[in-house]
């Protein structure tokens, strides 16, 4: 419906409401969509994690157990793993060119089992992926989680 007014126009729409068009101006009503409730991604529940608990999306992942399992070489690389931690991406650079060979070579002992363990994958190189239900980083989540199934 259009109306242009000559005069102030009052428009009584119930016992509460009015509404008041000035001379010269446009009154235009229109109607929206209610937008629907937008469902929230599925993410692994805090509660689960470390006690091997599924939830219709995700398996959680063992975490404080792991850790208390890990050996020398494992605790080495994965402590380093830790420490290059970059939180605005999710991913840990880890550079080893200052490491004598004998030692890269307990690194890589390390990095075989800690992803039989499915804790960490290289990504490229110096690059690791932490397992996001391992370590979870809810607004990055989704990517990493796709990346990590992703990875081989």
């Amino acid at each position: 419906m259009l109306i242009i007014p000559t005069k102030n126009t009052i428009l009584n729409l119930d016992d509460k409401a009015s509404i008041v068009c000035e001379i010269g101006q446009r009154l235009v009503l229109t109607t929206e969509d209610i937008p629907k409730k937008q469902h929230k991604p599925p993410r692994p529940s805090w509660k689960p994690i470390g006690d091997g608990v599924e939830n219709k999306h995700f398996k959680s992942y063992p975490y404080e157990e792991t850790l208390l399992q890990l050996t020398s070489n494992e605790a080495a690389l994965y402590s380093l793993i830790l420490k290059g931690y970059i939180h605005n991406t999710g991913y840990s650079y880890v550079d080893l060119s200052q490491y004598t060979p004998s030692q890269k070579t307990e690194f890589s002992k390390g990095y075989k089992k800690l992803k039989e363990r499915n804790l960490v994958k290289r990504v490229k190189k110096n690059t690791y992926l932490i397992n996001p239900c391992a370590k979870i980083h809810l607004s990055l989540f989704d990517d990493l989680f796709e990346v990590w199934n992703k990875t081989v």
